[in-house]
């Protein structure tokens, strides 16, 4: 997301509405007529590349454990898609995303790069 203000245009969509779309997908012929589509019964898949986000759910999640049965380990060690595995609404909002956004996702599921092929076949 690049800012509240597409996260607000989004919300619109997502929450259900009826939408003007042209049908060749383009903005070159502006007097060209526009389908209406309704998005009430569309499901919508959003997705993005969160750069920083596993920082945030490391913060949160923070463990520091002592003694002998200690299991250390350095933030290296740590992969980023451990902490990606345990990310919250919480979490978002932290990144910067809107309250009304995040709580009209209610599945947050990330993919990692051996998710690639199967999502492909579908």
């Amino acid at each position: 997301m690049s800012g509240e203000g597409v996260q607000q245009a989004l919300l619109k969509i997502l929450e259900g509405t009826v939408c003007n779309v042209p049908p060749k997908g383009g903005r070159k012929h502006p007097q060209q007529e526009f389908l209406q589509v309704d998005t009430t019964h569309i499901l919508f898949i959003c997705g993005g590349a969160f750069v920083g986000l596993e920082d945030i759910i490391e913060q949160r999640i923070g463990q520091k454990q002592i003694g002998f049965g200690a299991n250390i380990q350095s933030k290296k060690e740590r992969r980023v898609w451990e902490l990606l595995r345990e990310v919250q609404p919480e979490d978002l909002l932290k990144y910067g995303m809107i309250p009304e956004f995040v709580g009209r996702m209610p599945v947050v599921a990330p993919c990692t790069n051996s998710m690639n092929r199967p999502l492909s076949t579908f």
